[in-house]
């Protein structure tokens, strides 16, 4: 049954009297006013109609407090200007899940993200006034999708906003050495319940690392900037990309030389990724993307340093990373279990294997399930049999079902998340992909490792950029060595076998062994 609309429109010649406009500061208070306006909206449509404001930015405050207490996120559509100096004629404000998502007509990814457009119709209209003030002209309130319960409005898109009040009290926590986990909990308590703050964890975590980043000196960047320059005059195949947020400041930077691209050409089937490495002055994770040569050895295709590390980020890393080594797709990635590094994955890889680090994966076990390692020392062997052991999917599905009847952890909430993974680290499911004898980001972590050997604990990013050359230019040393004694040795064969002497020709001495 098709569900009715309900819309509403005024005659624009109509007078209304001016409503008050709602600032940013006053963010809380317009919840309470929508609530006490609106109600139900079906029974209070005059108090809608004719509402005015002074700018749109006001509207959209308005409708976004709105929404909140209906249960959804709001999205500006469109907007008519006046050609002479930009101003906004009208506006659209709707649903967040107004449309349809739009198929790409080349790309059919294997496994297709999840729909968030319903053609919903909710939306605002306004339109300006002889005294440019804006006006709602309509106002359609039914949905065609659910709308989410009070307990969880708090993570749709358009609600999460820090307000400046509350920024200030985070950038003295800040200041004052409090970590963004221990704020995020302070304000929560304070609130009563996380649920009832206006943002989520993962934003604090952006702002706080925003407040160290705030402080780079446009003297750094400059200097950055030349040596890009400077090393790109040196070699045309120097490849360096800097982005640039709205307000002018430098968010990410990547770059990579010639022998980072060469290399990617020839050994870049698997790459790791990894950023848990922050060693400048401005705590931005160092962004390593590193793969292994013909010797076994861990080399590097490329650097980053982000603002945050948010899918956006991640997106804008991997897209650049491609048009640096020229549109060649890696087929495996290594990575940790960050859902915003998988959400850019398939964004941008949608045809890679995605391979989840082993290393981690038994961290966090021994984390979540400490109790259970503690009284049965059987788990362990049972658990890495289901990693590694099972030859089909069958026999792998049986095992973890055994697995879990065993040790009585079928409501384990940490086991069945990983379960919801297991085509990303179980190795009944990772064979039949092309992984260079890797299980887990650790060379991402040993080139983390040989990088802080170069490193001071706090430096410009300048420098902290010519330090990283210097550490590739050693390694890829040990890479010229390894080719060298290849070339000029040969090791004692243990058989007359016509294949141990084709083996020879054929691999580095590292690879034959």
């Amino acid at each position: 049954m098709e569900e009715q609309e309900k819309s509403y429109s005024i005659d624009l010649n109509e007078t209304a009297d001016p409503g008050e406009s709602i600032s940013e500061e006053n963010y809380v208070q317009t919840i309470t006013e929508v609530s006490v306006v609106t109600g139900n909206p079906m029974e209070n449509d005059e108090n809608i109609m004719g509402r005015t404001f002074k700018s749109d930015d006001d509207a959209y405050e308005f409708y976004n407090a709105y929404a909140r207490t209906v249960g959804f996120s709001v999205r500006k559509q469109s907007a008519s200007k006046r050609k002479a100096d930009k101003e906004v004629m009208g506006r659209i404000f709707c649903c967040s899940r107004e449309g349809e998502r739009e198929k790409h007509p080349r790309v059919t990814p294997t496994k297709p993200r999840a729909l968030t457009r319903t053609g919903c119709m909710a939306r605002m209209q306004i339109r300006i006034n002889d005294d440019e003030t804006y006006s709602i002209v309509s106002f359609v309130t039914e949905h065609n999708h659910e709308l989410s319960s009070q307990d969880k409005v708090h993570l749709l898109r358009s609600q999460r906003k820090i307000q400046p009040a509350q920024a200030t009290l985070i950038n003295n926590m800040v200041s004052a050495g409090f970590g963004a986990t221990r704020i995020f909990s302070y304000m929560s308590e304070e609130a009563g319940g996380p649920q009832n703050l206006n943002f989520i964890q993962e934003d604090c975590n952006n702002l706080v690392q925003a407040k160290h980043i705030d402080y780079l000196k446009e003297g750094d960047a400059k200097v950055l900037l030349a040596y890009f320059k400077r090393k790109q005059k040196e070699n045309k195949s120097f490849f360096y990309t800097i982005q640039v947020g709205d307000d002018d400041r430098i968010m990410n930077y990547f770059w990579c030389d010639a022998k980072s691209r060469l290399d990617y050409s020839i050994f870049g089937d698997v790459v790791c990724f990894d950023t848990t490495f922050k060693t400048n002055g401005y705590d931005m994770p160092f962004a390593p993307i590193v793969g292994v040569n013909n010797h076994g050895q861990t080399i590097l295709f490329g650097c980053a340093l982000l603002k945050n590390e948010t899918t956006d980020s991640f997106v804008w890393l991997f897209e650049t990373f491609l048009d640096a080594m020229e549109g060649k797709e890696m087929k495996t990635i290594f990575t940790d279990q960050a859902s915003q590094m998988a959400t850019a994955i398939k964004q941008v890889f949608p045809n890679d294997h995605h391979r989840l680090c082993l290393w981690h994966i038994f961290q966090n076990a021994a984390k979540h399930l400490s109790n259970i390692f503690g009284t049965h020392k059987s788990f362990a062997s049972d658990f890495i049999k289901c990693i590694y052991d099972y030859e089909t999917e069958d026999e792998f599905l049986l095992g973890w079902e055994k697995l879990l009847e065993t040790y009585d952890l079928k409501y384990n909430k940490w086991l069945n998340n990983l379960f919801k993974l297991r085509e990303k680290w179980s190795q009944v499911y990772g064979r039949e992909h092309f992984c260079a004898g890797m299980t887990s980001t650790q060379r991402s972590e040993s080139i983390n490792n040989y990088f802080k050997k170069y490193f001071k604990k706090k430096q410009t990013l300048s420098e902290f950029v010519v330090q990283s050359n210097k550490a590739v230019d050693a390694r890829r040393e040990k890479a010229r060595k390894a080719d060298h004694k290849s070339v000029s040795t040969q090791p004692d064969l243990t058989s007359i076998w016509e294949v141990e002497k084709k083996a020879v020709e054929i691999y580095t001495r590292k690879i034959f062994n």
